[in-house]
């Protein structure tokens, strides 16, 4: 964070970040110092923020979503429910305009239409290298023999 503040404040780019990383005070934080960021977050680091249940989105239709978005913090959390159920915090991006992907239905064996959050859209679309990255390292790690003399 301190190499990131260190550069120059306009040619700042948005920062992307897996759920292992994401968290409602470094989104605080990034937007404290003018910075955007925007990751998938996990349970139990969303706090206290008042959004739909899990269980219930897990129940609707695909598509739903339900944000909530603190105006003193800039901060934004989006959960939306495809396959799973999803959140992702952001200080840049929120649900409008929505986007639309399309899944397979197999109840209806073919593809449907499902509407998605803006900032799950932009996620997306800017977190491939960074997760074949991870994929990469994954695959190719050196193995590692503990050996007892």
């Amino acid at each position: 964070m301190q190499m990131r503040t260190q550069t120059s404040r306009q040619v700042l780019s948005p920062v992307f970040f897996d759920s292992l990383f994401s968290f409602v005070p470094l989104f605080e934080e990034l937007s404290a110092i003018c910075m955007s960021g925007t990751g998938t977050m996990r349970q139990n680091r969303v706090q206290k923020c008042p959004l739909s249940d899990r269980k219930t989105m897990q129940k609707a239709d695909r598509g739903i979503m339900d944000s909530r978005s603190d105006p003193d913090t800039g901060v934004i959390i989006v959960r939306w429910s495809d396959n799973s159920v999803v959140t992702v915090g952001s200080t840049q991006f929120g649900v409008f305009p929505t986007g639309v992907v399309s899944c397979w239905s197999k109840q209806d064996r073919q593809q449907i239409q499902v509407p998605i959050p803006r900032s799950i859209l932009e996620y997306n679309k800017n977190m491939g290298g960074t997760d074949r990255m991870n994929e990469n390292i994954g695959y190719y790690r050196p193995g590692l023999r503990i050996r007892k003399w």
